[in-house]
């Protein structure tokens, strides 16, 4: 087998790889990750060689609006929106009201959806707990906010959480390096991206004190972070899809 046939079966080994990309299960993912990292060992192969040939690793990392925003931007739904953005590997921003990521556009789908699907969670957490708590209505609509913005900020920290644990997965399994080399590959277009423009971060989001930020980060810790189905999240955020 001449080299350029090991790069491509190594190109295609790493597609299979991508659970966002293909059909595969998760332990038909995780072989065909070390079959593709045993032949870039057997043949001696760099990153380089393997990394933006064929179609699988081409796509192009650039920047996507996620949701439209109508004038105003819900300060909480930000703090959900980056969150999402950490797990899938892409960077999230602002332009006036408007979400907007910077990743594959393939990934924009997944972050939309994951997006909405937790907010909705949040808002109808906020709805039952200020009744379960019996907050006085002059009080309920301030004590809601609170509880939103710290179920969000604990809902982040979760996702955030997760986004490391598989980081650290990748770098100590060495079944999963072609996997790496991947994603390494996509951080760094990210990060060019953003040297070369201004953004808007998603920003600090405040809230008054009281006792509905204490019940908002005990209720971000019972939010239900994958959708399942389409939408599932694997290693390293991917989505599966179709």
């Amino acid at each position: 087998m001449n080299i350029q046939a090991v790069i491509e079966k190594v190109q295609k080994l790493l597609a299979l790889a991508d659970r966002g990309r293909s059909k595969t299960t998760e332990a038909e993912a995780m072989r065909a990750a070390e079959a593709a990292a045993r032949l870039m060992r057997q043949h001696q192969l760099e990153e380089a060689q393997v990394i933006g040939r064929g179609e699988e690793a081409e796509e192009e990392v650039s920047c996507h609006m996620v949701e439209e925003g109508g004038g105003r931007t819900v300060g909480w739904r930000c703090i959900v929106f980056e969150g999402v953005c950490r797990m899938m590997r892409c960077y999230a921003y602002r332009r006036r009201s408007s979400f907007w990521m910077i990743g594959r556009k393939s990934d924009r789908e997944a972050v939309a959806y994951l997006t909405g699907y937790i907010a909705r969670q949040v808002a109808q957490a906020a709805e039952t707990e200020s009744r379960a708590y019996g907050i006085p209505a002059s009080e309920a609509r301030t004590w809601r906010h609170t509880f939103r913005v710290a179920c969000a900020a604990r809902v982040r920290e979760r996702l955030t959480e997760l986004a490391m644990e598989n980081d650290a997965k990748l770098r100590l399994d060495a079944g999963l390096s072609g996997a790496l080399v991947v994603f390494q590959a996509r951080d760094q277009a990210i990060a060019r991206i953003k040297a070369e423009m201004r953004f808007s971060s998603v920003g600090k989001v405040t809230a008054r004190a009281n006792s509905g930020d204490a019940a908002g980060r005990a209720a971000g810790d019972r939010i239900n972070l994958s959708a399942g189905g389409k939408h599932a999240l694997g290693i390293g955020g991917q989505r599966l899809l179709r």
